[in-house]
């Protein structure tokens, strides 16, 4: 019986000990990637240093969109001595900027100014504000579209937990155009009941009504695309069908449902087989990859070659060289560099020098996303 004992305590131990160390590794590693973005950044030698100066001096763009952007491109640092930078701009005169600031805060794990959110969902437009005029109205709509964001981001933030507000807010709101976006968000963190309203809208006469449920559906995300790709194989409309095959971005498709979006890749339209080529890239199919690598090889476009080449690059079936390179950065178009910019961190070698180049660019987007990757990129390495 002693012995039992005595081995009892000894597990114990070993248990206690093994917590501990599994603790102690964690910290480690959630620690390390902020640690390497701060040495990088502090080098003013290194190219981190120069591309965080440059995301630093758009947070006080005149531009609220870019200033956007940039606050939260600074959470992408994992470097959570930004945070008294970022934490100057929740009280920015722009609602939007406040939003991006909670989320950047948030992913650097200041969470206490979350509560913000709620401020701008709850600035709900006064009764007395329901007059008909037209500028009236237009206000109306604005602070309504402002509050539907930071709904949005709430549910971006906190996923179920946002639950009790959605519904609050279905059952409560004045206003339609919050009552809806409160069912679509409740869609998107899996109530059921609510999808179901948004994929019978797709079978719906109207056009419109269908317009309006894909671009619901797009942000839903839905993980099961049966249904979406049933109502792109009937739809007529050019626009809703584009909105379709954007929405099944998140589904996981069957090899039947991959033949047929297989068929838009090869589409006239050229939106559509960009959308369809866009869904494919999430396909894990040998089939799919192998299809995807002969469209690369065959189309001349450079916007479709770089979305497709992500896919092939993370799957190791396909070898850049700085000819390549070249070739992919000889349309001077910020779309064609942003979409270099998403493969550059597959060839960090080859694509250095465009980086570099990127933040000199004119576009501010260019320029943020090019030093975003500079930092990860460089992080990464040490």
């Amino acid at each position: 019986m002693r012995k039992l004992k005595n081995l009892f305590f000894v597990v114990i131990i070993l248990m206690s000990l093994n917590l501990l160390v599994f603790s102690k590794n964690k910290k480690t590693t959630d620690t390390q990637q902020s640690k390497n973005s701060s040495q990088t950044a502090s080098n003013p030698d290194s190219p981190s240093k120069k591309a965080l100066n440059i995301i630093v001096s758009h947070i006080k763009n005149g531009d609220s969109d870019v200033k956007s952007y940039a606050i939260e491109a600074l959470s992408k640092t994992h470097n959570p001595k930004l945070i008294p930078i970022i934490k100057k701009y929740l009280n920015d005169q722009s609602k939007y900027v406040k939003i991006s600031t909670v989320k950047a805060l948030w992913e650097l794990g200041d969470v206490g100014s979350i509560s913000k959110l709620y401020e701008v969902i709850n600035d709900i437009p006064s009764e007395n504000a329901l007059a008909s005029d037209p500028l009236t109205q237009i206000k109306i709509i604005s602070q309504n579209k402002i509050r539907e964001k930071a709904i949005e981001t709430l549910v971006d933030l906190i996923g179920i937990k946002a639950n009790k507000t959605l519904l609050d807010l279905k059952e409560n709101d004045n206003f339609a155009q919050i009552r809806d976006v409160a069912s679509r968000e409740l869609a998107k963190i899996g109530y059921k009941n609510e999808i179901e309203n948004f994929y019978n809208a797709l079978n719906s006469k109207d056009e419109e009504i269908r317009n309006q449920a894909a671009i619901s559906l797009v942000r839903i995300c839905p993980e099961d695309g049966s249904k979406i790709i049933a109502a792109v194989k009937k739809e007529k409309s050019i626009r809703v069908k584009m909105l379709l095959l954007d929405s099944l971005k998140c589904a996981k498709l069957n090899k039947k449902d991959e033949e047929e979006i297989i068929k838009y890749s090869e589409d006239e339209n050229q939106t559509l087989r960009y959308k369809a080529i866009s869904v494919l890239s999430n396909s894990n199919s040998d089939y799919v990859i192998q299809k995807l690598k002969k469209t690369y090889e065959d189309s001349p476009d450079i916007n479709i070659k770089l979305l497709i080449l992500k896919k092939l690059l993370s799957e190791q079936t396909i070898t850049l060289t700085e000819s390549d390179a070249e070739y992919l950065n000889s349309i001077d178009k910020s779309e064609i560099k942003r979409r270099f910019i998403e493969i550059s961190n597959f060839i960090p070698k080859i694509s250095e020098k465009y980086l570099i180049n990127y933040l000199e660019d004119q576009d501010p987007y260019v320029q943020i996303d090019s030093a975003i990757k500079i930092i990860e990129m460089e992080s990464k390495n040490d």
